[in-house]
């Protein structure tokens, strides 16, 4: 399954931390694999942002953390557990995972994580691969071709083994149309103010806001144009 939304846009608290939590309670003895840009940020995430929200939870006595550096992990009293893997070739090597979660996944700049963690999955049932990210940069080409491959399973309506959800604003949305907000944010009005968007709107680098908040492609957000308009150049020679 792969997941594209717009940064802060519940990704946390609505997305990957529901869904490996609800899998570890679910299924004892589940293993979730959990990965984001650098393995310090996965530890971050996992120990500084997740732990604490189940802690402050009614979910509290039925899972701890485990700070020892190399074994970091969350523990759930039936035996599941989510775990750090980090973004080389032979990690998840020799395990055995029920899940794994890349978070980020526009830092991944190659398939090295997913080609380590899917062969520790095959001989378990119901396994699941879930990608989560807003738009890449220019070195995205991981989530480039989840993305593209994404996009052509909708189109042919695949429904089949994967799963695909994309916020986003159509490549030829107006980034200042504040309607396009509301259409590709599912979080604007209820987390986010619309007055915080169009101040960042009006602050922003515009390639950046167009990546962040739009959730457009690099060829989409940075087309090239950033002195003038390709419409102002193309009058100028005309």
């Amino acid at each position: 399954m792969t997941i594209i939304l717009p940064r802060q846009q519940g990704k946390t608290r609505g997305v990957v931390l529901p869904y490996m939590v609800t899998r570890c309670l679910r299924e004892d003895g589940c293993q979730i694999a959990y990965t984001a840009q650098t393995r310090l940020d996965a530890r971050h995430r996992l120990l500084d942002v997740f732990y604490p929200l189940i802690a402050a939870s009614p979910l509290a006595p039925l899972a701890d953390d485990r700070r020892g550096s190399g074994s970091e992990a969350i523990v759930f009293y039936n035996g599941s557990m989510i775990f750090l893997v980090s973004g080389t070739q032979t990690s998840g090597h020799g395990d055995t995972t029920d899940a794994a979660v890349i978070d980020e996944g526009w830092s991944q700049k190659d398939s090295r994580v997913e080609t380590a963690v899917k062969p520790s999955m095959i001989t378990r049932s119901g396994a699941q691969l879930l990608v989560v990210s807003c738009a890449g940069n220019e070195d995205s080409a991981y989530l480039d071709g989840k993305m593209d491959e994404g996009r052509a399973r909708v189109e042919c309506g695949m429904t089949d083994t994967a799963a695909y959800v994309e916020y986003s604003a159509p490549d030829d949305a107006d980034p200042a149309d504040e309607a396009a907000w509301w259409r590709c944010m599912p979080a604007l009005g209820v987390t986010i103010d619309v007055e915080t968007v169009r101040a960042d709107f009006q602050t922003m680098d515009l390639a950046d806001f167009r990546r962040s908040y739009l959730c457009q492609r690099p060829g989409v957000a940075n087309p090239g144009w950033k002195l003038f308009t390709e419409a102002d150049y193309r009058e100028a020679i005309a």
